[in-house]
């Protein structure tokens, strides 16, 4: 309980209430989880595990995260952590440096020494269920408008996942779940504990969602009058329709938002961060992602004057 309790509060933590896109989940909530190439000690003992330690560190990163998305395939997490180490040994040239050959050992060590680790049940059990909870916090967060996002740039669901929501959709619907409906679906019943239970829900959720059809949230964006406001704009918009703007530089309702940006130092980049959200009449939600950059030259002030 006091894991599943830490684990939420750092997920808390990550979601700054002015940032409209929510943040990436981190790879949290075990002892040598999310903290680079972790050997508690090992490498006071094993001078080549200490050698190539910077050279896997990306590599051990991304297994972290893929280890502690929701729906992980291990295997594939190991192949892929085992590929990406080998691949950093490209750094040293090939029979001719000595390196070459003890950094390929080295990181058969690391993925035979993680593959041990990772394939106990219980290990994959405690990390999946704190994955779960990272869902059921990313659902509540988009609930109350806190932030929006997408299922993938979450980096909290296993590719593999994301896809078979998908696909379960599109076959019943014809189009991909809103992230309202992914969420829904994705954290209904017990994907961790009853996952034959879960894919006949994923299914049902599914068949049951053809009868529903979300509003658009396709949108557009133009600059103003000397750059100085950009003007977001609901194409095409929807009858009785209501859009709400979550900006980091202004929130706003309706299907235009206009936002004025501050006279801008020389080279200026503004940048444009939030989410449109659309309601229905029968209360069916969409959103989309707002995610680009404006860039203002600015001016240079006469005879030589300041830049501004």
């Amino acid at each position: 309980m006091l894991r599943k309790l830490l684990a939420a509060l750092m997920f808390l933590c990550s979601v700054p209430a002015m940032a409209q896109i929510c943040e990436t989940s981190n790879a949290v909530g075990l002892e040598g989880i999310g903290d680079g190439c972790s050997t508690h000690g090992a490498d006071q003992w094993f001078p080549n595990i200490a050698a190539f330690k910077s050279n896997f560190t990306p590599a051990c990163n991304a297994h972290d995260k893929c280890y502690t998305q929701l729906g992980a395939d291990y295997s594939q997490c190991d192949s892929a952590f085992y590929e990406e180490m080998r691949n950093a040994c490209s750094n040293y040239i090939e029979l001719l440096d000595p390196r070459w050959a003890v950094c390929r050992f080295t990181a058969f060590e690391y993925y035979e020494a993680v593959k041990a680790w990772g394939s106990t049940p219980g290990t994959r059990l405690n990390m999946q269920n704190e994955a779960r909870g990272r869902s059921a916090w990313q659902q509540y967060w988009i609930e109350t408008d806190t932030c929006g996002t997408t299922p993938e740039r979450t980096t909290l669901y296993a590719p593999g996942l994301i896809t078979q929501i998908n696909n379960a959709y599109l076959a019943y619907t014809g189009r991909r779940p809103t992230i309202y409906e992914f969420l829904a679906t994705v954290n209904a019943g017990d994907i961790v504990n009853n996952r034959a239970g879960w894919d006949s829900l994923l299914y049902t959720l599914a068949s049951q969602a053809g009868a529903v059809q979300p509003p658009s949230v396709a949108w557009t964006h133009s600059g103003g009058r000397e750059e100085m406001a950009q003007t977001l704009t609901v194409n095409p918009t929807e009858p009785g329709v209501t859009y709400r703007w979550r900006m980091t530089l202004g929130f706003g309702d309706g299907p235009v938002k206009i936002i004025y940006l501050q006279e801008p130092r020389y080279n200026t980049t503004f940048q444009m961060r939030g989410f449109l959200k659309a309601t229905s009449p029968s209360g069916v939600r969409n959103l989309a992602v707002v995610d680009y950059d404006v860039r203002m030259r600015g001016s240079c002030g006469a005879f030589g004057g300041p830049c501004r």
